[in-house]
């Protein structure tokens, strides 16, 4: 199989391309490293296709997506305060970048498009667990962008007959993840030490009113890569319902 990684340089992005690659993929990366770093890939790096562009630009899409069978989309301006204090920048990396992914591959007749939507598409809405029926009610430029994704991929569904499924973030741990940033901190440093010193760790996930709590062990990769390749194959979900929550987060 061929595999588009969009983002493939950053935290996630680099975990998810050598998972690729160490399952016998063809993997290419798109990535302008404004957020990811080439180092990321070093595992991978002389059995991908690096491709170093914006998905502003759409000729650089196209060329990236040449032949892929899947795109797995995570490429995107991520922070928050950034999309607070420059939300022209942040829409046009997330609604027009994103845009541009899912019009390539309409045009390219790839099999389906994976993208990495948000769990800012719920605010600051007290209700828990987060349920994907929800209304979405974000509260931030950033939340509104991911979101406007979710609903381009549900319309080139309907319009086009593009197969598409938005993953609905919270927060992710793992291997490659800043640890200066704001994300980071939920996760105590002494977590990290126990994980990497192979101690094991266990955290626990939220549990609906009833239920036991369940305990996940994390891994060398973030259980997230799973959930993506997962994604990219299952067979396709009814189009009126094309986005799911995918939780990491032990305080979600």
């Amino acid at each position: 199989m061929r595999y588009l990684v969009t983002g493939g340089a950053g935290f996630i992005g680099s975990n998810t391309v050598d998972e690729l690659v160490r399952r016998g993929h063809s993997v290419v990366v798109l990535d302008d490293f404004s957020a990811g770093k080439e180092d990321n890939l070093a595992e991978s790096r002389n059995k991908i296709t690096l491709i170093k562009a914006s998905i502003t630009d759409i000729e650089a899409v196209r060329k990236a997506m040449h032949e892929a069978e899947y795109v797995l989309h995570l490429a995107a301006r991520t922070s928050v305060p950034r999309s607070v204090k420059d939300p022209i920048d942040t829409n046009r990396i997330n609604i027009e970048g994103t845009l541009n992914v899912l019009v390539a591959a309409k045009e390219l007749k790839v099999k389906r498009v994976v993208f990495a939507a948000s769990s800012a598409a719920y605010g600051e809405t007290p209700t828990l667990p987060k349920v994907e029926t929800m209304q979405p009610q974000p509260i931030s430029p950033y939340g509104v962008t991911k979101y406007v994704g979710e609903l381009y991929g549900q319309t080139f569904g309907r319009c086009y007959g593009l197969e598409s499924v938005s993953l609905r973030y919270f927060n992710i741990f793992g291997p490659r993840q800043d640890p200066a940033s704001p994300y980071s901190r939920r996760y105590p440093a002494r977590r990290f030490r126990r994980w990497r010193a192979n101690q094991g760790l266990h955290v626990r996930g939220q549990c609906r009113p009833g239920q036991s709590p369940r305990l996940r062990s994390a891994e060398r990769r973030p259980e997230g890569v799973q959930h993506w390749l997962r994604r990219a194959r299952f067979p396709q979900r009814s189009p009126a319902r094309t986005h799911e929550n995918h939780r990491q987060d032990p305080g979600s």
